[in-house]
């Protein structure tokens, strides 16, 4: 479906590090008023500008590494990073992979609940069914499904800014003449940031085919944008409604509900609710890639498309308890514990390490 220059080096990587990233950080607009919207009209742009300069660094470090150490997978790009040490990072990143698939499951159950008036249980049934579905079709499927979401929610956004813009831009422009400016968020936006991006070894398999350090540098610069364009959008929207949008449980949905026509909030929760599942799709492919490697090396053939499947349903439902917590607690618990983790785990030796045996290979 996808091929060509454009396709392996920007629309497939930055829709799949978007993808990834939906379900924890725009999936109910919660996040976005937590780290970024909350510290004002000037202050949250201010943050977002680190959160995507931070993201570009990230990315072009952990990407090119893989590319140039031949690491496509978790398993072998921790050994070559941190060598005997590396099972904390494993250990990391299953506990992160649990929480972010419990954020899903919760996002999920509030978009459900929300707007249909369904138990949460069902809205987390829902984001089970399309991960299990997505990762037993295999990894061509899983690429060009993300493609496809987030180009959808591409439009959708235009739309809104476009429209809120329209209705609302007096206000948005009254808030940021009114609102101080703060910039306290630059630390709560490279908290943000990293948080996310401890998770990148877990999409290497959308950067196989990188060629070179020019495409690897090109990868992550779209991918950077990407990851950014919905907080942007938001955040103006966002100004419109503000403080109090502060205190909302689902700002984006509360928001919309309040501007858009019904059949566009209707649009909207749909397409949400697919890219709050594909998060838990991108990071459960890193983790069937890993397994896929270990069984080739063990038995000679990869995970069968039941197998799959089965690694997603069991990982997910193992997360689902997480999500009891609720979702606004969950969200800033997982935030914190995972950007100093990753901080201390992956990101000195990335910076450090990385850096050497990136220019070691060059």
């Amino acid at each position: 479906m996808y091929g060509g220059y454009f396709s392996r080096v920007i629309l497939i990587p930055a829709a799949v590090f978007l993808s990834a990233l939906f379900g924890g950080a725009y999936g109910s607009g919660r996040e976005l008023v937590e780290f970024i919207s909350g510290n004002g009209p000037v202050g949250g742009l201010v943050t977002i500008l680190v959160v995507a300069t931070t993201y570009a660094i990230c990315l072009f470090l952990v990407y090119e590494m893989a590319r140039v150490c031949r690491t496509w997978e978790i398993r072998a790009f921790a050994e070559k990073l941190l060598g005997k040490a590396k099972f904390l990072y494993e250990i990391l990143i299953i506990i992160g992979l649990l929480l972010a698939l419990a954020i899903c499951s919760a996002a999920g159950g509030a978009i459900a609940n929300s707007h249909f008036e369904l138990p949460t249980i069902v809205g987390g049934f829902g984001i089970l069914l399309i991960i299990v579905g997505l990762l037993f079709f295999g990894r061509k499927i899983v690429e060009e499904s993300m493609v496809m979401s987030v180009s959808a929610l591409g439009v959708v956004l235009a739309v809104f800014v476009v429209v809120v813009f329209v209705k609302l831009g007096g206000e948005i422009g009254a808030t940021f003449a009114r609102e101080p400016v703060v910039l306290s968020g630059i630390g709560s936006g490279i908290k943000y940031a990293l948080s996310s991006c401890g998770f990148l070894t877990l999409l290497l398999y959308s950067v196989r085919d990188l060629q070179s350090r020019r495409e690897t540098a090109l990868t992550a610069l779209a991918a950077a944008l990407a990851g950014v364009i919905p907080a942007i959008a938001f955040h103006f929207a966002f100004m419109s409604a503000y403080p109090e949008i502060v205190n909302e449980t689902l700002p984006a949905y509360s928001l919309i509900e309040s501007v858009m026509p019904t059949l566009f909030l209707w649009v909207y929760v749909l397409i949400v609710f697919v890219l709050v599942a594909q998060t838990g799709v991108a990071l459960l492919q890193g983790v069937v890639e890993s397994l896929d490697d270990l069984l080739v090396q063990r038995r000679g053939k990869p995970l069968t498309h039941t197998g799959r499947a089965a690694v997603a349903g069991v990982s997910v439902i193992a997360a689902s308890g997480f999500a009891s917590v609720g979702i606004v607690e969950l969200i800033v618990r997982v935030f914190g514990f995972l950007s100093i983790s990753f901080f201390v785990i992956f990101f000195i030796p990335l910076f450090t390490r990385g850096v050497y045996l990136i220019t070691k290979k060059h």
